[in-house]
């Protein structure tokens, strides 16, 4: 196997590498017209790193590309084998990104891998995923069970994924003239066809479905897919399981997590810790505007969260072809699987007789209620939310979508395809899948603390609850940038108030005017802390973390705010991420999208938090958790943070910041905080990432204790069972139905209906304009005066210097309400 070498060539000699593009493998060629496939194409072009700092010394990208591939059958070949080279100590962190055109010059499928990976290999082979939808291909794809039944007695494995297959060489120490020699002649070396690709390698090649060699370490396959704080968990426990146990693990998730994972290899034993591609790209899918568009309004309307979470997994079925593969490929002792993965993982079990282990990050199945009402309509429409929020009603979407059978990717035809007994027909009110893993009992394991859950646990007795699993490295470390910040804020004595919303669409321009609206605010001044150099009363310090949220830029007003705070030391905008477990320690309150990664995080450092953004999903499920553990606020909409509070005379953000920040009352958020964190970390004694409990109770589970499923849905499978179940499930139905509207509605409508009386009788519009016509008038007179007093005072205050004219809640521009604070 060809190595890199350590130590940089002299200057006239380089280190080339030919990479030699031998075809494809189950490429679907029925998929094509005839016409576009007489002959295919592949397009290669460089792509230098995302480091905008070191444009001028980068090379410049060059692109090859390849003609006359034959279509033969289920293979794309090229007799013969066309190839390509560079120099890689120039090239070392670039990437290549290989697509596959037809005849007319239309992509079909793209690959991408690193150039220093893939120098590591002589012989590869890499994913093919659509253009369109970043979903793998696939040969075999099949639509009937009949037909499923006939290629499994051939041998043939049902939706084989699609590979480019590629060939690689170093040729060291080779001088400037021989590499221009060798890049002018055109000579093609002869290497054979695609299918003797496994014999010329003579070692395990990922993607040939040759099964890898066993070894003395059990070996371990985790499925999962979405954001990285969907994958962060597993790498964790994997790490774990390596160390503890003496495992193997191999974790199938998307190509973009692939660095990610590769990263946190640094002190494992070598081959420990794989990775396999599943396909797909989620981090592309939100970044659509039709996504961004579905996800701000959710926030607004709960039926399109529901839509959301029923079809979160549905849209993760077309990645059940590369998982089965890759398990059939690896054959591991127990498969792990997540949330969103749970349908692929039952199909990956039953098919290929492996036990599974549940690690449920999100335990609950409903839609946490709405907090924020803030008007009437929402007072009216209370119960239909309570109604579309609910278990049954999920379940009941969830069904319909997952049996909607588009594209050939719908759960029954997935399942009757393997050989499997379908899901029942028809319309439940329950998790169906949850229940038969509950009826067959599977192992699900939840990597929650009992004490952020309190009395909440007792509605969720199907799950093992452990606590929260942390990704520590020796690498949590602040950069400088950072550290220098933080050390002028504790000098100066300032609270640190940190703004993060994650791969939440909130935009830049929202984050600043929030993080300019927290620097500025009068009411958040407090005195300074306690081993500080200052001894007057101090204003906060914020960090505001926008990376990902270019989609909305700031405008130029408020870059030129937000520099001048910067120059103060006020303010700092991180367009890069940091270590959290560093970070958390040193900061007073955040200010979070409340995802479980983040809120695990501030609960186990002791801050408070305030939850805000789009709120979907699990971020309202744990905003709740937090308000009732009293560490912090309610859920509050990312667009209402910045509207005007008449109760407290400051916006709503600058009123919860206080709260936050404020030790003065007995019982106060930052106490109870650092109560909850004392508790966490009692019960974690000598684990305080985790990480023990959570890899020892996934192992024990699947070996020791492990759980095969067989014949998975196989009762009150006949006629009269099923017309009984839809019976039930429709009485049900009318029995709430009538309780939504008869002990839910009729109240509501009756209390608005009273609240519209009272409005007219006791003129309340008219009342509300001569009060706003009233503070208008002060407004204008105690601008005169504060203005008379500010020229005539020379000891105004340094902080009230320094406000914007434009910032809201201080010289009242944007809320002419408000009176000016002299």
């Amino acid at each position: 196997m060809a190595t890199l070498p350590m130590e940089r060539m002299s200057p006239e000699r380089f280190t080339m590498i030919r990479i030699t593009v031998q075809g494809v493998l189950n490429f679907p060629a029925r998929s094509l017209r005839s016409s576009a496939k007489k002959s295919m194409q592949v397009k290669v072009m460089e792509l230098p790193p995302n480091n905008p700092e070191s444009d001028a010394s980068l090379p410049i990208p060059a692109s090859f590309e390849f003609q006359n591939g034959q279509v033969e059958e289920d293979s794309v070949e090229f007799d013969p084998p066309r190839f390509f080279q560079t120099d890689l100590e120039s090239h070392r962190s670039w990437f290549l990104d290989l697509k596959l055109c037809d005849h007319f010059g239309v992509e079909v499928a793209y690959a991408k891998i690193a150039l220093d990976e893939l120098a590591r290999r002589t012989s590869w082979c890499l994913l093919m995923q659509s253009t369109s939808d970043h979903n793998p291909l696939y040969a075999g794809d099949v639509h009937t069970k009949h037909h499923s039944k006939r290629l499994t007695k051939q041998g043939i494995i049902v939706r084989r994924p699609c590979f480019l297959l590629l060939e690689v060489h170093l040729i060291g120490g080779c001088r400037r003239q021989d590499i221009y020699q060798m890049r002018s002649v055109r000579s093609f070396a002869s290497m054979g066809s695609v299918n003797s690709l496994s014999s010329r390698a003579g070692a395990y090649v990922p993607g040939l479905g040759l099964r890898r060699r066993r070894g003395t370490r059990t070996r371990v396959f985790m499925v999962t897919r979405g954001t990285r704080g969907d994958v962060q968990p597993f790498v964790a426990l994997a790490r774990g399981l390596i160390l503890q146990h003496n495992c193997e693990v191999v974790i199938c998730t998307e190509l973009n997590w692939k660095g990610f994972i590769k990263s946190f290899r640094a002190g494992l034993p070598d081959g420990t810790l794989r990775f396999r591609p599943c396909g797909g790209d989620t981090m592309a899918q939100t970044r659509t505007a039709l996504s961004q568009l579905i996800t701000w309004e959710g926030q607004h309307y709960d039926f399109l969260q529901s839509l959301i979470f029923s079809v979160q997994e549905r849209n993760f079925f077309p990645s059940e072809g590369c998982c089965y593969f890759w398990a059939h490929e690896e054959q591991p002792d127990f498969i792990v699987f997540g949330f969103t993965m749970c349908h692929v993982a039952m199909i990956l079990g039953e098919g290929l007789q492996i036990p599974i282990v549940g690690f449920i990050c999100q335990p609950d199945h409903k839609i946490e209620e709405r907090r924020d009402i803030s008007t009437h309509l929402d007072r009216l429409l209370g119960p239909t939310r309570q109604a579309m929020n609910s278990e049954g009603f999920n379940a009941t979407l969830m069904s319909i979508v997952q049996q909607m059978s588009m594209r050939g990717v719908g759960l029954n035809r997935l399942r009757k395809t393997r050989g499997l007994q379908s899901m029942p027909a028809g319309l439940s009110d329950s998790m169906a899948h949850f229940d038969e893993l509950h009826r067959k009992e599977v192992p699900m394991i939840v990597p929650i603390s009992q004490i952020a859950l309190g009395e909440y646990k007792a509605r969720l007795p199907q799950y093992i609850f452990t606590d929260f699993i942390f990704l520590r490295t020796e690498q949590d470390t602040l950069d400088e940038p950072i550290s220098k910040f933080l050390a002028q804020a504790a000098r100066a004595g300032r609270r640190v108030v940190l703004i993060t919303f994650s791969s939440m669409p909130v935009g830049e321009r929202t984050i600043l005017e929030m993080a300019i609206e927290a620097c500025t605010s009068e009411q958040l001044v407090f005195p300074a802390k306690r081993g500080s150099n200052g001894t007057s009363p101090v204003g906060v310090a914020v960090i505001a973390m926008t990376s990902g949220q270019d989609h909305d830029p700031a405008p130029p007003e408020t870059m030129a705010q937000v520099q001048q705070l910067s120059q103060e030391g006020r303010l700092m905008v991180r367009n890069s991420g940091a270590s959290f477990a560093a970070l958390f320690p040193k900061l007073d309150a955040l200010i979070g999208q409340g995802g479980l990664g983040v809120t695990s995080e501030a609960l186990r450092a002791g801050v408070p938090i305030i939850t805000s953004g789009i709120l979907l999903l699990d971020q309202r499920w744990w905003a709740a958790r937090v308000a009732e553990l009293g560490c912090g606020s309610k859920p509050v909409k990312v667009d209402r943070l910045l509207n005007w509070d008449h109760s407290n005379d400051s916006t709503r953000l600058v009123k919860l910041l206080h709260i936050a920040l404020d030790t003065s009352e007995e019982d106060n958020w930052t106490l109870r905080a650092k109560q909850v964190s004392a508790q966490i970390a009692h019960v974690a004694m000598h684990d305080p990432d985790g990480v023990l409990r959570n890899a020892q109770e996934v192992f024990t589970k699947g070996t020791s204790q492990s759980v095969i499923l067989e014949d998975c849905y196989e009762e009150n499978r006949d006629c009269c069972s099923c017309i009984a179940r839809q019976a039930r499930c429709c009485c049900r139905c009318i029995e709430r139905c009538l309780r939504c509207i008869f002990f839910m509605n009729v109240p509501t409508l009756l209390y608005v209906f009273l609240l519209l009386l009272s409005e007219v009788f006791c003129c309340g519009p008219c009342r509300r304009r001569c009060r706003c016509r009233s503070k208008k008038e002060q407004m204008m007179e105690s601008g005169e005066e504060s203005t008379e007093d500010v020229s005539g005072d020379s000891s105004s205050d340094e902080s009230n210097a320094r406000l914007p004219r434009d910032s809201r809640g201080s010289l009242g521009s944007l809320h002419p309400w408000s009176p000016v604070r002299s």
